[in-house]
């Protein structure tokens, strides 16, 4: 179930008309049956995980609250809830990987009738477990105090705008409006309508549309020329982008409708000026979970740089194996934490220096080409197949180079390179990217503000009504799930 189709808007258009009539106990009810309602329509299979997740996080924390400080019972009643939440995650994410891998290490085949081969992945898991696991170890830490409501604490978990791809919320964000009167406002549900419209067209004017150029190429990259790769690399950039980042801006914008606001994803992740810098853009919200739950407390940079980056590049691994069960993942990890531990190796050095010099548009461009072609390994299925796109990717198929050889005069050449950067891809690619590119620049111009002034109204009417127009005009009609509904 997407949030565009009708078997969303039309039972969410009622909640949302009953929410508004009722108190905020009541409320929180009806976000706990809405919960339950949604995930089960997206997969009613697994919503005694979910159940179980709530009871024991909720148990857990009240158990922690109510012992003494230092007590060894708080670090086993946490120690219960990782356990169990991860235990859950690793038995249902990467149950098939780590047999597959093991299977094929032995030269064993795995019997198409096991277990093993039908482990069936719960939409949602790894964003809903990680979300109240942070909750138990902040209840540990000391930063939040238990919820003794039950109800408000179920709502907090199955919260269904984000419950299946985030943004993953921290209990002091989340179950603190949860817990408290929620004021809804004409202005807050015209925003909410804007998010959600902003959302839409990135997800189906571009994300989508883009998705029809990317598909054919990485699912056989030996059969295209090194340009066509090249193109393809940028094009799943932008589609991974409109893709996610569309779903939050939806998700986001269903709960300010509500009157609740979910933490920002994404902050123009591809001008940013580092891989360090990319990572305080790009899913914010996972990203700072694990510096919080998992780099900080491994040591952070407070021990010397050798363990900080060994922090780094662990913390970078385990985040790709997060994204998801397989090689290219884990890798992918890698890459990044490879990229970051050089930063923070060169940083205080001549070569950091002298990177903090460069010009700006200059360092957006190579971090952005550096993404890009991590987002290589993170697109494809497999390592071998990989491997046939770098093969391809500088392995010049064309006759190009011969005709740059053969130009004599400077309009030849010009015309030799705009023959190659004009191709069918590229017209569409860019057709489909310039108006995407061209919001995202204003309103990273105006730092985000350009939206909310007032005296733009008529500006602002014009682009909603361009961007419906749009929307209905080139909105593929037969949508792809989103792509981090799979993690």
């Amino acid at each position: 179930m997407l949030f565009y189709e009708l078997k969303f808007i039309i039972p969410f258009a009622f909640i949302l008309l009953l929410y508004t009539q009722l108190q905020r106990k009541a409320q929180n009810y009806l976000i706990l049956f809405a919960g339950y309602l949604f995930y089960g329509m997206w997969d009613w299979r697994f919503l005694s995980l979910l159940l179980i997740t709530t009871a024991l996080d909720y148990s857990a924390g009240y158990l922690i609250d109510l012992c003494k400080p230092g007590s060894n019972k708080r670090k086993l009643y946490l120690a219960l809830s990782m356990a169990v939440n991860l235990g859950m995650l690793s038995y249902y994410k990467y149950m098939n990987f780590f047999a597959e891998s093991l299977a094929h290490l032995l030269n064993v085949p795995i019997p198409a009738n096991s277990f093993v081969a039908n482990v069936i992945l719960p939409a949602g898991i790894s964003f809903y477990t990680f979300q109240s696991m942070s909750y138990v170890i902040d209840v540990y830490r000391g930063h939040i105090r238990a919820e003794r409501n039950f109800v408000d604490f179920a709502a907090f978990v199955s919260y269904f705008p984000h419950l299946v791809a985030g943004p993953i919320q921290r209990a002091d964000v989340l179950l603190a409006q949860i817990t408290r009167d929620r004021e809804l406002t004409l202005p807050g549900f015209f925003l909410g309508c804007r998010l959600f419209m902003f959302g839409l067209f990135k997800k189906l004017v571009v994300g989508d549309n883009v998705a029809k150029l990317v598909d054919p190429v990485f699912s056989n990259p030996q059969s295209f020329d090194s340009i066509t790769l090249l193109v393809a690399a940028y094009a799943f950039s932008i589609q991974i982008y409109c893709d996610f980042s569309g779903y939050t801006d939806m998700a986001r914008g269903v709960s300010k409708m509500m009157g609740i606001n979910l933490t920002l994803n994404f902050n123009y992740p591809y001008f940013a000026t580092s891989i360090r810098d990319f990572w305080t853009r790009w899913h914010i919200s996972l990203s700072t979970w694990f510096r919080d739950y998992l780099y900080i407390p491994l040591g952070g940079n407070r021990e010397g740089e050798t363990r900080a980056i060994f922090n780094l590049f662990v913390t970078f691994l385990l985040s790709g194996l997060w994204h998801g069960a397989g090689w290219t993942y884990i890798l992918w990890g890698a890459y990044h934490g490879t990229l970051v531990a050089i930063e923070h190796y060169c940083a205080k050095r001549r070569l950091g220096r002298w990177a903090q010099n460069m010009p700006v548009l200059l360092k957006m461009v190579i971090t952005f080409h550096l993404v890009v072609f991590g987002w290589i390994l993170f697109r494809v299925t497999s390592l071998a197949q990989f491997g046939m796109y770098l093969n391809g990717l500088f392995t010049w198929k064309t006759d190009w180079l011969q005709m740059l050889m053969q130009s004599k005069t400077w309009f030849d050449v010009f015309g030799v390179i705009a023959s190659l950067a004009m191709g069918a891809i590229t017209i569409k690619f860019l057709i489909y990217y310039l108006p995407l590119l061209g919001l995202d620049l204003l309103e990273w111009r105006a730092k985000g503000e350009v939206w909310e002034k007032s005296r733009g109204r008529v500006i602002q009417g014009v682009v909603y009504g361009i961007l419906l127009f749009l929307i209905f005009m080139f909105g593929v009609s037969n949508a792809k799930q989103f792509i981090y509904f799979q993690f």
